[in-house]
């Protein structure tokens, strides 16, 4: 008699070690696609399943758009010899509001360019990040930190920092691996 495999069925540990060896590399958008679905999860980090790619946007896309933009912002306030407190909050709003504009056409090979829809998230997207934007710098006499550094990254590949190592059982652990929004400092007198 043949047993069909339930659903709930869990692979046996020795074929999740061969799709993801003894330490799985993930993210924070990884775990929380296992949160959300397991299924989704193992189909596209460990049968690293795609949808057929389209020319057009997604959550991901828009996400990436406004980090690479806050990106440049952090990297052309710093080449000014300013910190961000150093700006009027006008002043930040149309720094990030031109450099979205300059993104646009080139991110993506021009996603946010194709179309009306596209252009009008292009723009949402922009005033989104002024607004940010503007209103952090409006809350910065409020508080000693100071943006410091942006954008970085922590993974054993190609970066200045190492993965997180959480060891599991069985031998086992994972590598966290993503990017770091912004990090800020107190820079104390003493």
């Amino acid at each position: 008699q043949v047993r069909l495999a339930q659903v709930n069925d869990p692979l046996p540990p020795a074929v999740m070690e061969r799709i993801f060896g003894r330490e799985l590399k993930s993210s924070v958008s990884g775990l929380e696609d296992f949160a959300a679905c397991a299924f989704k999860f193992f189909a596209a980090r460990g049968l690293r399943l795609q949808e057929r790619k389209e020319f057009q946007f997604d959550d991901r896309d828009k996400g990436s758009f406004q980090h690479d933009a806050l990106e440049e912002f952090h990297r052309r306030v710093r080449a000014s010899g300013r910190q961000w407190r150093d700006l009027t909050p006008t002043e930040a709003g149309q720094l990030i509001a031109d450099i979205g504009r300059d993104l646009r056409p080139t991110f993506g090979d021009g996603k946010f360019q194709a179309g009306g829809a596209a252009r009008f998230a292009g723009d949402y997207l922009i005033e989104r990040l002024r607004h940010l934007v503007t209103t952090l710098i409006e809350w910065m006499p409020q508080y000693d930190f100071a943006p410091t550094v942006s954008e970085i990254a922590f993974d054993d590949d190609q970066a200045p920092i190492p993965a997180w190592r959480v060891v599991l059982r069985h031998s086992r652990a994972l590598r966290l691996r993503g990017r770091i929004d912004r990090v800020d400092l107190c820079r104390l007198d003493d």
